[in-house]
């Protein structure tokens, strides 16, 4: 993965040069990336200091995920499918389906060195935590065992990502189709284009 910050650079133009800034900032935003597949079904509620948004997020337990970040009162909305490895940006406002394969493992930056950093408990959830660094910058993601998804993230000590409520859930199927009617604008293939030589 030695090229993932050349591809999120790419993707980033690419989304700008669609017109999908919000899908760009849904896809950067999306707690479903600082989690591996999560094996059970839940709901839950998440605050990102970095954007000041809140992301309510649904799993079915079976390799989907929905996101839903409301951002200075504009909301973005993701669905994620980690079995094929594909992420759906949905903008009402424009009618449109960015469809993104994902980079590398959700959660773990592969410029970032890992290593366990021990277990403790956090607003009540028994955590097991991961210690990365990359730049001089020291980042912390603790994983709660009971909800199988990020309870705190925080970067050089400072929290990014809280977690603020879970419960177990069984969501709609249809929560995780990609809205019909919509134009998908597939960024893979646009990528895989800009890959193949000019002629």
């Amino acid at each position: 993965m030695k090229n993932i910050s050349l591809r999120l650079v790419i993707l980033s133009a690419l989304l700008f040069a669609s017109g999908c800034q919000n899908c760009l900032v849904a896809f950067v935003n999306s707690p479903v990336f600082a989690n591996v597949m999560m094996p059970q079904a839940f709901e839950a509620v998440s605050e990102n200091s970095k954007s000041g948004g809140t992301t309510h997020i649904w799993s079915d337990g079976k390799g989907h995920t929905r996101a839903e970040t409301t951002v200075r009162g504009v909301k973005y909305a993701s669905i994620t499918d980690f079995k094929n490895k594909i992420s759906y940006s949905i903008n009402e406002a424009t009618k449109t389906v960015t469809k993104v394969p994902l980079l590398g493992t959700p959660g773990e930056d592969p410029s970032a060195h890992w290593v366990a950093c021990g277990e403790k408990i956090i607003d009540g959830h028994h955590c097991k935590g991961r210690r990365g660094t990359r730049g001089g910058a020291v980042m912390e993601v603790w994983t709660g065992d009971d909800t199988d998804c990020t309870v705190l993230a925080t970067s050089d000590g400072t929290p990014v990502h809280k977690l603020k409520s879970w419960k177990k859930a069984n969501p709609a199927a249809s929560m995780f189709e990609v809205p019909q009617g919509y134009r998908v604008v597939d960024m893979g293939a646009l990528m895989q284009r800009m890959r193949e030589p000019s002629h």
